[in-house]
């Protein structure tokens, strides 16, 4: 076979694993079933079904190409017209490049329907998100691909503007990065390299986009290739600035918890001296709820008082006008025990009894604003 037919290496490696039987768990989500496109159409593959029953073969062309791979990387390293020496150790060095990157590394690059950069420059965006990686995980900070996010229709999906291509957490603060080309939209899951135009403006130059908290910020968020100065040369500036956001924002975290501590600690301080002075009013309606009990009952006792002194009054008077009357006299005898009986001078008297009383009982004697149930 003629090996005119150049596939990237994505393709390369998705051919491979369709001639070892397509195993599970290898490919880790459905982006792999666009490039298999590229493939069949190529001759080097055939595929059937859909979702679940989904499958590929390797064609007998695509065997032989893998073959004719594998005789030039045997072969002596004399030059080839067909396959230069130089293009094989190409290739092996870019399959150990790809085995060595790191996880985060390799997701972004088979991410396909999620890239903003051309199939020309995505070696390059996977080389910068490496040293990304490597350089976040040396300073401690955990680097993660980007998830999808709830929009705002309430669904779950994923947005290059918004969630960004990966995420470093930097203790409780998180960041989003987002690597784009000028001039390069996002890919999608609907073009495969055969009939992909997303990339076809693509400057070259590479641009990264940082974002944490607030949208609208004054501080650097956005770092590009300029004359000079390629944006991997720019990193250290990029990293200082998540440093710095991230010191800022234990500041105020710090500087939020202090005050918060302060506000607490006011009104503790407030509470306590309400409780204080809800206790001395409730105190003083206590005592004013035993003097109101003792003046009623002096009053019963003063009102008793008067009420006998009157009986006998009108039982002189009525013995003075009827002397002999014997019915009268009887009337008079029952009255005058009666008198005896409701007269408290009569009897030896002291303090009055009384109950301690309900919370409830002693509303009527606090000043207003205060309640007898607490401060």
């Amino acid at each position: 076979m003629s090996h005119r037919v150049s596939l990237n290496e994505r393709q390369l490696e998705l051919l491979r694993w369709i001639a070892d039987g397509c195993p599970a768990g290898v490919m880790p989500d459905e982006s792999h079933r666009i490039s298999a496109a590229a493939l069949r159409n190529r001759g080097l593959a055939t595929t059937t079904g859909r979702g679940a029953t989904w499958t590929a073969q390797i064609t007998p062309a695509g065997t032989q190409y893998l073959q004719g791979l594998d005789h030039v990387d045997e072969a002596d390293p004399e030059p080839q017209p067909a396959s230069p020496p130089a293009a094989a150790a190409g290739r092996r060095r870019s399959v150990t490049q790809r085995d060595s990157y790191h996880p985060v590394a390799r997701a972004f690059r088979d991410r396909i329907e999620r890239h903003e950069v051309s199939r020309r420059q995505m070696q390059r965006a996977t080389g910068l998100i490496q040293t990304i990686v490597t350089m976040a995980l040396e300073r401690g900070w955990q680097v993660e691909l980007a998830t999808e996010s709830e929009n705002e229709f309430g669904l779950v999906d994923w947005s290059s503007a918004k969630d960004g291509h990966l995420t470093i957490d930097i203790g409780e603060q998180r960041f989003w990065l987002r690597v784009q080309e000028e001039g390069v939209g996002t890919r999608g899951a609907l073009e495969d390299d055969e009939s992909a135009s997303y990339d076809r403006d693509g400057t070259g130059r590479l641009k990264l986009e940082l974002r944490w908290g607030e949208w609208f910020t004054r501080q650097q968020t956005r770092w590009v290739d300029r004359e000079g100065a390629a944006l991997e040369q720019r990193l250290d500036d990029v990293f200082r600035e998540m440093a710095a956001r991230h010191a800022d924002s234990v500041r105020m975290a710090e500087e939020k918890r202090a005050k918060a501590d302060r506000m607490a600690a006011d009104e503790r301080i407030q509470a306590q001296a309400r409780e204080r002075e809800w206790a001395q009013h409730m105190a003083r309606a206590r005592e004013r709820y035993f003097q109101a009990k003792r003046a009623q009952a002096l009053r019963d006792q003063a009102q008793a008082f008067a009420q006998a002194a009157q009986v006998r009054a009108y039982c002189q008077a009525l013995a003075a006008a009827h002397p002999s009357d014997q019915e009268t006299g009887e009337w008079i005898a029952w009255a005058l025990a009666y008198a005896e009986e409701i007269d408290p001078s009569s009897r030896r008297q002291r303090v009055p009894h009384i109950e301690d009383p309900a919370p409830a009982a002693l509303q009527a004697f606090l000043p207003e604003g205060w309640s007898a149930r607490g401060p």
